[in-house]
This record gives structure tokens, C-alpha cells and sequence, in this order.
């Protein structure tokens, strides 16, 4: 089989990041302080899940349009992701996300249990993968928890809701706990991470296959970061996946606007380490 071009590669479509965000009990006033600190463009697609009661007509888009310039939606069979658009799952039926599509199906129960937004986030992570970032906001149960620990497994991002500003923590408490969450922060203080990812190499995915001298160039890199780290903390990091240590690193680096290898190098290297004095 032909190889494809860097040319061919650059010119093929890359699918835009998804922000799945759940919440049951006190979701509402989650979902409005992150939504309000979101500007309109951030190249990032939206999918609000959360537990409503399957006998009413939600009113939830409505609700949330008033907290975002963003064209805010509610999910339909078949329609396609789009970017700086928020989504909001209907509240009779479990949402999953298909070649760019959203895909509905009957509401399920597992023991007596709605777990409508670990059914979102584990196809998220499994169509997004590293471009899947999940948040985990307000909420009892725990619902999302495996979801969370999906998209981490694939490469993804996780945040979840601190239990001081949840007015319900226990959701987000359950995925932490169980180890799915990077990142915990306020709803205001997540918006303004997923707002620093846009500048980041976490968004800007491999569009073509690196160079051979690249590829060198960047083991490299990765190889004395990780020795670094040896001098200053005295962990050999050498023993870990190197999936995960990547992961983790290019989304530390995405948080502070590090775009590429030689930034990322450059910053961790270049930073003098603290005196244990």
C-alpha cells in the first residue's frame, strides 16, 4: 500500500475536539459558570449530558443559550458535530457519537441506574480519543466515572467539579476516587483551561508522519526530559509507558501554550530546580 505524502496528510480533514460535559443534581448552575467563561471560538464542540426526567420536554437549551453566544442545540438523530457549537442530549434517550454524527437510542437502565453519561463519554473516547476531553460537573451517584476513565485510556482529557464549588460532589468525588480525572478545578477555572488548550499541542494533533529526522529529534527530547527528571526528583520514569508519560506531558505543556517539541524541551530544561532548603 502507498504511503500517503506530508502534502496528502496536511490535506485530510482532522475532526474538531468534543468537550462531553455531565452533571445530574445541580447541573444547571454548573453548566451556565462554564459556559459563560467560554468565548465564542474555541474550535471546540460542546455536548451537554445530563439527567432530566424522560417524561418532559426539556428546557434546558433554552436555559443555557442565555449563558453562551454560541449556537446552543438540541441533539437530533444524525446531526453532525460542528465546531463552537454546544450540543445538549434530549432527556429521553442515551446519546452516543458516530463518525461525527450523533447517534440516539432508547434510554437504559443498568441496576436500576441512569448511566446516560458514561454512555456518551466511553463512545466519545472511542471516536475521539486524544481529541476527546471529558467533565465531570455536579452530580450524586456515580455516573460518568467509568466514562472518565475511558477517555483517559485513550489519551483524552479529564476534568472534574472540586467538591467545594459542586453543590452536589458526589459524582465528581466517585470519578476521582476511582483515578479518571487529571484535573480538578471550578467550573470558571475549567473554562479557562479548555480556553489555554486552543493555543496548545494537545488541539493541534499530528496531522502528517514526522520526518525521520524529527522523529529522532523528538525521542530525544523525550529521553532527556525523563533523565531530568531523575536528577531532580530521583524517579526513574524510564520504568512507565511511554504513551502515557507523552500524554501526560503534551497536556501539562497544552496548559501553558507550549505548541511543540522544541518549546516544550526548552521550557523544562531551562527551568532552574528548587532548593529543598
Amino acid at each position: 500500500m502507498k504511503e500517503m505524502t506530508r502534502e496528502e496528510h496536511a490535506s485530510e480533514p482532522v475532526p474538531c475536539p468534543v468537550v462531553g460535559i455531565g452533571a445530574s443534581a445541580g447541573g444547571l448552575a454548573a453548566f451556565t459558570r462554564l459556559l459563560s467563561q467560554l468565548p465564542e471560538q474555541t474550535g471546540m464542540a460542546y455536548v451537554i449530558v445530563q439527567h432530566l426526567d424522560p417524561a418532559y420536554q426539556s428546557l434546558l437549551p433554552d436555559l443555557l443559550a442565555r449563558a453562551t453566544k454560541m449556537p446552543v442545540r438540541e441533539v437530533t438523530d444524525g446531526m453532525t458535530v460542528e465546531p463552537d457549537h454546544v450540543y445538549v442530549s434530549p432527556p429521553a434517550a442515551d446519546l452516543t457519537l458516530h463518525e461525527n454524527t450523533f447517534v440516539l437510542q432508547p434510554l437504559t437502565q443498568t441496576r436500576g441506574q441512569r448511566l446516560t453519561i458514561d454512555h456518551f463519554f466511553t463512545s466519545l473516547a472511542g471516536e475521539r480519543k486524544q481529541l476527546a476531553i471529558g467533565v465531570l460537573l455536579s452530580g450524586t451517584a456515580s455516573d460518568g466515572t467509568r466514562g472518565l476513565q475511558a477517555i483517559k485510556a485513550k489519551g483524552g482529557m479529564t476534568f472534574a467539579q472540586d467538591a467545594h464549588s459542586a453543590s452536589f460532589p458526589q459524582m465528581p468525588q466517585n470519578a476521582i476516587a476511582a483515578g479518571g480525572v487529571e484535573y480538578i478545578f471550578s467550573p470558571e477555572e475549567i473554562a479557562d483551561a479548555l480556553v489555554q488548550l486552543r493555543h496548545g499541542a494537545f488541539l493541534q494533533e499530528v496531522k502528517m508522519p514526522l520526518s525521520p529526522e524529527e522523529d529522532t529529534q523528538e525521542e530525544e527530547h523525550f529521553a532527556s526530559i525523563l533523565r531530568l527528571l531523575r536528577t531532580r526528583t530521583g524517579i526513574d520514569f524510564l520504568s512507565y509507558k511511554p504513551a502515557t508519560l507523552r500524554r501526560r506531558l503534551d497536556h501539562r505543556m497544552a496548559m501553558v501554550h507550549y505548541k511543540d517539541g522544541d518549546e516544550r524541551h526548552q521550557a523544562i530544561t531551562s527551568t532552574p530546580s528548587q532548593s529543598s532548603d
